[in-house]
């Protein structure tokens, strides 16, 4: 099979006042079937039903471990003779890629996936965002499954119904498409949007966010995009700019700091997820969205989608988010936001976005400079993994994407299999 798409769906439920269970079934879907509702090509014995709740408790327990010592090593990275700490660092990170891959049920579903070669896209489909599978790791071929898969997460959601209304609004599979499937809704008047929270004068100033903003302005200017707006430490002017720049805004990026609170383009000022959830105007021109800060990808309440970063920009019509799972460095995070807009508009020659995320990783791993940071590896893409950046286009969204949670075709079948 040419270009195949694995999609592994986890299904978290509940099983008594205090425990979950974790249900899974893996599928396949090809190119070849197109964009139609009945694409699923086969599903493949590879179910699995089991409670994992001591498994992420002690996933959560060596992340948080991974957290701290990362942290520490990227404070002193610049003192020198910090080989043997990174080697440690890496070893952390492939000892919980290992547990991922053999105590979640999942060996026989990864032993699969990692020894096909036409498998080159996994779309992770899920209601539990606390297991971190792009970085299952197969130790027999020395490869994370985000290194291996262009891949994507795909949050399954209670939307109410007048948000999902207007999210339905936004799939384009009834709009007229060329031979290949992709949408020929022209936007005449293209935008970016781009938020810098480089904090200038303070102790924790962030020199490179101011940079990676008037490089990208720059950028997205030579590629005849009609309004780039940068805005640099104004939490209102951005959210005034996101409002009226909604319906054709197709990249939003920010650079600089967050918190759990949201993003933080000065000291004393949050654009909290709720902020953007309650935008009054929707993102009808689907945008791409790039975090580019600390812990931008944490989903802390799957159910509210205006509780996290990532989630609310989705439920506002955002095509997908490139996040960060784990604190990254700034030069490192600064090259990857380059690299990715390089290579996400060269037009018709473009790969995917997952495809992007991917070759990023294995480019930086060779790049002398950061060879050694694990920033690479603490991105992430919350979308499908296919989608490409289509400047003068609305995107596609998959109605798997923007359908509310009991309607999933996927979530049908896994209920099904229960009984």
């Amino acid at each position: 099979m040419a270009n195949t798409t694995a999609i592994l769906s986890v299904l978290k439920t509940p099983a008594g006042k205090s425990s979950w269970r974790h249900s899974g079934l893996l599928t396949f879907e090809t190119e070849a079937l197109g964009n139609s509702d009945e694409e699923f090509l086969r599903f493949v014995p590879a179910f699995f039903n089991a409670n994992f709740d001591s498994k992420i408790r002690s996933l959560q327990s060596r992340i948080a471990i991974l957290r701290t010592d990362y942290v520490e090593y990227m404070g002193n990275y610049e003192t020198g003779g910090q080989e043997e700490i990174i080697q440690r660092l890496i070893q952390e990170l492939k000892d919980i890629g290992e547990f991922i891959f053999h105590k979640f049920e999942c060996k026989r579903i990864f032993d699969e996936l990692f020894s096909k070669q036409t498998i080159s896209n996994l779309v992770i489909y899920t209601n539990d965002p606390s297991i971190p599978w792009q970085w299952a790791y197969d130790s027999e071929k020395d490869v994370f499954a985000c290194e291996r898969f262009a891949m994507g997460k795909i949050f399954m959601q209670e939307v109410n119904k007048g948000r999902g209304d207007q999210l339905q609004s936004f799939v384009s599979r009834n709009k007229q498409v060329d031979k290949n499937g992709q949408p020929l809704v022209v936007l005449q008047d293209k935008s970016a949007l781009i938020l810098v929270g480089d904090w200038p004068g303070h102790i924790n100033e962030i020199p490179k966010a101011a940079r990676e903003g008037d490089l990208l302005k720059s950028t997205f200017r030579q590629k005849r995009f009609g309004e780039v707006k940068l805005i640099k430490g104004n939490d209102v002017q951005f959210s005034e700019a996101l409002r009226v720049m909604a319906d054709k805004l197709k990249i939003i990026h920010y650079s600089g700091h967050s918190s759990e609170k949201g993003l933080l383009p000065t000291p004393d000022a949050v654009l909290s997820p709720h902020d953007i959830f309650e935008n009054p105007r929707a993102l009808s021109a689907n945008p791409v969205v790039f975090l580019n800060s600390c812990l931008s990808g944490v989903v802390k309440k799957i159910w509210e989608q205006e509780a996290s970063l990532a989630t609310a920009f989705l439920a506002s019509g955002a095509c997908g988010c490139v996040v960060t799972s784990l604190p990254v460095s700034d030069i490192a995070s600064e090259k990857f936001a380059i690299a990715f807009y390089e290579m996400a508009l060269k037009g018709e020659s473009a790969p995917s976005i997952g495809e992007i995320v991917r070759l990023i990783r294995i480019e930086q791993a060779q790049d002398e400079e950061i060879k050694n940071d694990l920033t690479r590896l603490f991105f992430d893409y919350y979308g499908d993994p296919r989608t490409r950046l289509e400047p003068s286009r609305i995107h596609t969204i998959r109605r798997e994407q923007t359908s509310t949670y009991k309607d999933k075709r996927i979530y049908q079948k896994l209920k099904s299999t229960l009984k």
